[in-house]
């Protein structure tokens, strides 16, 4: 459908005539504007839109220029009286009415349009049009975004409130202690908690045996109140620190004794650890004297292994121009055997040639025998084109001789009408005279139609003895050409070889 600023594209009850449609968009007129040229109508928009691309301003119709248009309300009543069928008459909509009307009967508040829409937001429900407003507000499956502006999470409507509002992190919560706080957010609930008055905390003589737990607000009555109980807690654990630091104290003069012992064995072992020391300094230059031994050793043996690797490359070399060189020989076996075989083939298009030969030479006999039948029977259409022509000359003969036969009579009946003539004009001829000159003459016209007739005849046979004589030449042809054919075709020069 066209868009609301172009022309009606509507379901009309009776097509509409061609005077209602726009020129330019071919539709039904949408506020129609009359030019002052010609008189033609066009939509406003179209027309505006023809003016603004056109940079000459001319008009569509009449080529004017430098014109102007007026809307015609007359005409825009005839337009809006036009019977046609609701636009949502595929949503079961079955009104008929006019185009002016379809507007109001379209509006959604007012409008008395029964067609059913299907929700844009596919929840399944097909609703009024008057009623699709309150419904998109109420979709469960419209567009919804979080209500305390989380970004992390946007979908529909029944998704944010089944999935997310539950761990929102700025989804307003109460204080899991009970406290008067609130508009506590779901993500701060463990940072308030270290500030919260009613957070539960442990009493600060818990190191001397105070297990109480209290919360903030309650921390300075405790004090107060087990401040005797705090006190003994003290002192009992002052007394068995002063018993505990007894107990080490003499634990520390055990050990001192203990160090005054290891140090005299010490200074007694100091002496076995300078002739220790003595002894691994003269291990220490035979080890320097090995290790130069084994440094010599490990230079020979290196230069050893270089050897040993320039070998081993020598030998890799050695084994590469082997499998080159037999890689080599395997495709000259592999040509020689290719080439045996194209030597049998070869050897069998030779005998195939040979058979192909001996078969040509048996042809050729056949041919020649043909060619020998051919030219008898060549002989023999001679012969007849022969006869023929003889005969067409003695045809041509008789024509002659009739045609001056009938040449004779002809001038016979002239003298014979000169004959009758004298004898008009006589006047003294009798009339049975009269009446034989008559017969005569009759009897001599028909002997001149039966000579013409005949002359007919003998001209048709003569063109009936001329189309054979043809056909026998066209067949003497083409014999003619298929010996030559077969001559060129098995090299034969001469008919008379042939025939020897």
């Amino acid at each position: 459908m066209a868009s609301d600023q172009d022309g009606f594209d509507y379901d009309f009850v009776e097509p509409p005539d061609e005077e209602y449609k726009c020129p330019i968009c071919l539709l039904v007129l949408r506020d129609p504007h009359q030019t002052e040229c010609c008189g033609n109508h066009f939509c406003q928009r179209c027309i505006r839109k023809q003016l603004d691309t056109s940079p000459s301003m001319v008009c569509p119709m009449c080529r004017v220029s430098n014109f102007t248009t007026v809307l015609d309300k007359f005409f825009l009543r005839k337009v809006h009286s036009l019977k046609l069928r609701c636009p949502e008459l595929s949503n079961g909509c079955p009104w008929v009415g006019e185009l002016g009307d379809v507007k109001r009967h379209l509006d959604p508040v007012s409008g008395q349009c029964s067609a059913v829409f299907p929700c844009k937001y596919d929840c399944g429900q097909r609703l009024l049009a008057a009623n699709l407003t309150a419904h998109f507000a109420e979709c469960d499956h419209r567009p919804y975004r979080c209500d305390y502006y989380c970004l992390d999470f946007s979908g529909t409507y029944a998704e944010v409130v089944r999935d997310h509002v539950p761990v929102c992190p700025r989804y307003p919560v109460p204080c899991p202690n009970g406290c008067n706080a609130k508009g506590i957010q779901r993500a701060s609930v463990q940072r308030h908690l270290t500030r919260c008055p009613l957070s539960m905390v442990e009493c600060e003589y818990k190191q001397v045996g105070c297990t109480a737990k209290i919360n903030k607000q309650g921390v300075a009555s405790h004090l107060s109140k087990k401040m005797p109980q705090h006190l003994k807690l003290a002192y009992s654990a002052y007394v068995q620190l002063s018993h505990l630091h007894h107990r080490e104290s003499a634990e520390v003069e055990s050990l001192k004794q203990k160090l005054t012992l290891a140090e005299a064995e010490l200074s007694h072992k100091g002496s076995d650890l300078a002739s220790i020391q003595q002894r691994v300094t003269v291990q220490d230059r035979e080890i320097k004297g090995y290790i130069s031994q084994t440094q010599t050793l490990q230079a020979e043996l290196n230069a050893v292994h270089s050897q040993v690797q320039e070998q081993v490359k020598i030998k890799n070399e050695l084994q590469q121009v082997i499998q080159k060189q037999s890689k080599q020989l395997s495709s000259q076996q592999l040509s020689v055997q290719s080439l045996q075989d194209k030597l049998k083939a070869r050897d069998f298009e030779v005998k195939e040639y040979v058979a192909q030969v001996k078969s040509l030479q048996t042809d050729l006999k056949t041919v020649q025998s043909q060619a020998q039948s051919h030219l008898k029977s060549n002989e023999k259409l001679q012969q007849e084109v022969c006869a023929h022509r003889s005969q067409i000359k003695s045809l041509q003969n008789n024509k002659v001789l009739t045609s001056q036969i009938v040449a004779a009579q002809k001038s016979d009946i002239e003298q014979l009408r000169i004959d009758i003539e004298e004898k008009d004009l006589e006047l003294l001829c009798s009339e049975s005279t009269i009446q034989e000159l008559i017969a005569r003459m009759g009897a001599l016209q028909q002997s001149l139609k039966e000579k013409d007739d005949l002359l007919c005849s003998m001209n048709s046979s003569l063109e009936g003895r001329m189309a054979e004589v043809r056909t026998l030449e066209q067949s003497v042809a083409l014999r003619e050409e298929q010996l030559h054919a077969l001559q060129a075709k098995y090299g034969i020069n001469e008919p008379d070889c042939i025939i020897a």
